[in-house]
């Protein structure tokens, strides 16, 4: 019962330690990125006329990264996909958004769109990292499950030989003497 409390409460501090701390510290790290981001795109908005679709689509894809990152988790990337599958008129806009990037002949304003896609997956990873904890002894279990799974596999492997053939006393007879499959011959024969 003692390792239960003594477990809770030390997952209780690394998540105080994490949400309040660690999490903090590294969203305002990539925020800053996310300003860095915005002003290289704003000296694209100065040289390039011709893209005014893609700089608005990017620009606006930046301010929502900033406005909403402390909600950018994967519950709601797992919402924003359901709705992405069941509601048509959304995956068409998405679609024609993401068309009129690639379509774009401006590399640089690829190159951050790429750079915004990256910083925003790192944000993801950083929502999510007070879960790495809890997860760790769900790993640990799939871990000792599938060495187990494939230590039996690897014991019934070598053990096959003695099921099809009958031998009971194996650690007793010498492998010299056995019959093996492939020649057939042997020293003794057991019986």
């Amino acid at each position: 019962m003692e390792y239960l409390v003594i477990t809770t409460i030390i997952l209780a501090v690394w998540h105080y330690m994490y949400e309040g701390m660690i999490a903090p510290t590294l969203r305002l790290k990539y925020k800053h990125k996310l300003f860095e981001l915005r002003d290289e795109l704003h000296e694209v908005k100065l040289i390039d006329k011709e893209n005014k679709k893609v700089l608005f689509i990017i620009e606006d894809g930046i301010n929502h990264m900033i406005d909403r990152m402390d909600t950018l988790t994967l519950s709601s990337i797992w919402k924003a996909k359901k709705i992405y599958e069941n509601i048509p008129e959304v995956k068409q806009e998405i679609e024609i958004l993401r068309s009129a990037i690639n379509q774009c002949d401006n590399s640089s304003l690829k190159g951050i769109d790429k750079r915004l896609n990256k910083i925003g997956r790192k944000i993801l990873r950083v929502n999510s990292g007070g879960l790495t904890l809890y997860l760790i002894p769900i790993y640990i279990g799939f871990y000792i499950i599938a060495t187990f799974i494939s230590s039996v596999y690897e014991w019934m492997k070598n053990m096959k030989d003695l099921l099809v053939y009958g031998v009971t006393d194996y650690a007793f007879i010498p492998k010299d003497s056995l019959i093996h499959p492939q020649d057939g011959n042997s020293n003794h024969s057991i019986a």
